[in-house]
C-alpha cells in the first residue's frame, strides 16, 4: 500500500510539472506574439486554442499591451496561473505570421513538452535584414515620400541623406537605454536640425517638404491602427492603452522638430 501511494504521488508530480511546462511554453508563444506586435485578441485566442488542444478544461487569458495573465484548469481540476512582463514590443509582423502558423501546427498535433519548446525557441530565429537593407530602406522611403508630398529632385536627396540618419539615432538612443519617448524626440530633434544644415548649404530645397518625407519614418502608424482594431475588436482598455501610447510618440516627434525648429528661428 506503501509503495502503491508513493507510486500515484510520483506520477501526480509529474502530471503536474507537465502541465506547468506547457502553461509557460503556452506564455512564452503569446510573449513573442505581443512583443512582436500582435494584437491583444490574437494573443488570447492562440493560448487559449492551445490550452484547449492540451486538455486544460478551462483556460481564461487577459492580455494588455503589457502584460499577459493566463489561469488555467487542468485535468484534475488544478488551477495554474501565470503571468507575464512584455517590456519591449518591436513590430514584426513575420514573427508574427511565424507564431500563427506554429500555434496551427501545435492545435492540430499538440507536440511532447520538450519538442513544443524547442519548436518555440526556434521563433527567436526569424531572418532580420542587414543594416545596410535597412539604411538603404529608410533613404528610399524618405526621399520618395518627400517628393510625395511636393518635393523636387533636391529634396529627394536631402531626404535620402536623413533617412539612414534617423535609424542611427533611433539604435544609438536604444542601445543606450534611453526611455522610449525620449528618443523620439532626441530623434525627431536631431532630424531637424540635419535637415536645416542641408537646406541652409542648398542640398535641399523645402526644408518643410524633407522634414514630411522623414517624419513618415517616425510616426506610429502601426501602433495606432493596432490600437483601433483592438477596440473593434471590443478589446477596450488594450484598445485605449495603444493609443495614448502612439498619441504620446507622436507628440514627441512634433516636439522635437520644433525645439529643432526654434534653436535656428532664434
Amino acid at each position: 500500500m506503501r509503495i502503491q501511494t508513493i507510486t500515484e504521488r510520483t506520477d501526480g508530480q509529474e502530471a503536474a510539472a507537465e502541465s506547468s511546462r506547457i502553461l509557460a511554453s503556452m506564455m512564452d508563444l503569446g510573449e513573442t506574439m505581443l512583443a512582436a506586435g500582435g494584437e491583444a485578441g490574437r494573443v488570447e485566442d492562440t493560448i487559449s486554442r492551445m490550452g484547449e488542444a492540451y486538455g486544460f478544461r478551462k483556460v481564461d487569458v487577459f492580455t494588455i499591451t503589457s502584460c499577459i495573465f493566463t489561469t488555467a484548469e487542468d485535468e484534475k481540476g488544478v488551477i495554474r496561473t501565470q503571468t507575464r512582463r512584455v517590456k519591449h514590443i518591436n513590430t514584426d509582423m513575420e514573427k508574427v505570421r511565424m507564431c500563427n502558423e506554429l500555434s496551427r501546427r501545435i492545435c492540430q498535433e499538440p507536440p511532447k513538452p520538450e519538442e513544443l519548446e524547442r519548436m518555440i525557441e526556434g521563433l527567436s530565429e526569424t531572418r532580420t535584414y542587414s543594416s545596410r537593407v535597412t539604411y538603404l530602406s529608410y533613404a528610399l522611403i524618405a526621399g520618395t515620400m518627400s517628393v510625395f508630398f511636393g518635393g523636387d529632385l533636391y529634396d529627394f536627396v536631402a531626404a535620402a541623406l536623413v533617412g539612414p540618419f534617423i535609424r542611427y539615432v533611433f539604435n544609438t538612443g536604444k542601445a543606450a537605454g534611453i526611455q522610449n519617448l525620449a528618443v523620439y524626440f532626441l530623434d525627431a530633434f536631431f532630424t531637424g536640425l540635419l535637415i536645416y544644415l542641408l537646406v541652409r548649404f542648398r542640398i535641399g530645397h523645402s526644408y518643410d517638404r524633407i522634414a514630411m518625407g522623414n517624419i513618415m519614418l517616425l510616426i506610429p502608424g502601426t501602433g495606432l491602427t493596432t490600437a483601433v482594431r483592438d477596440m473593434i475588436n471590443e478589446d477596450l482598455i488594450t484598445g485605449l492603452l495603444g493609443l495614448s501610447g502612439a498619441l504620446l510618440q507622436a507628440a514627441a516627434i512634433a516636439l522635437g522638430f520644433v525645439a529643432a525648429f526654434t534653436v535656428f528661428e532664434h
